[in-house]
């Protein structure tokens, strides 16, 4: 089965199934998720491609969650200007305040810069596969999250 992606930096089109990742994709189709990071053949950045109903480019990139104890992926939800974490909860209303999040977090802890680079000063998602070993592990033991309102900005 192919999987239509369009990149949502460089707006590359391709067949996600005909990457490296084809057994990465699968494995999330198994757990039964909406979509999946895979990295561009064109402009070796990570986007995403939708795991539903055959697949289909999706407009958000796959930022790991800037929030304490959290591990999960952040995506643009219900169009431009609308950032979320479907682990946490947590919203962004604006791309900056998601970013100066970014930089919050790495500023506590130095590994999760493992999760980003910085290009012309901005934050980009990272290589999902250069994230610092025990990542998952790293992060569930950051303390909680003192927020009291999942919108954060």
């Amino acid at each position: 089965m192919s999987r239509p992606t369009k990149c949502h930096l460089c707006e590359h089109e391709f067949d996600a199934m005909e990457t490296p990742f084809r057994k990465h994709i699968e494995r999330h189709e198994r757990r039964g998720e909406a979509e999946c990071p895979v990295r561009c053949p064109n402009c070796n950045k990570f986007t995403k491609t939708s795991l539903m109903n055959g697949g289909g480019a999706t407009t958000s990139g796959p930022y790991r969650c800037p929030v304490s104890r959290c591990v999960a992926w952040v995506s643009e939800v219900d169009g431009p200007g609308f950032w979320g974490c479907g682990e946490c909860g947590s919203i962004w209303h604006e791309m900056d305040n998601l970013l100066a999040e970014i930089t919050s977090i790495i500023e506590k802890f130095a590994y999760r810069k493992s999760c980003y680079m910085e290009v012309d000063g901005i934050w980009q998602p990272g290589d999902h596969e250069n994230e610092v070993e025990g990542y998952a592990s790293l992060v569930e033991q950051e303390p909680e999250d003192k927020g009291q309102d999942f919108v954060r900005g």
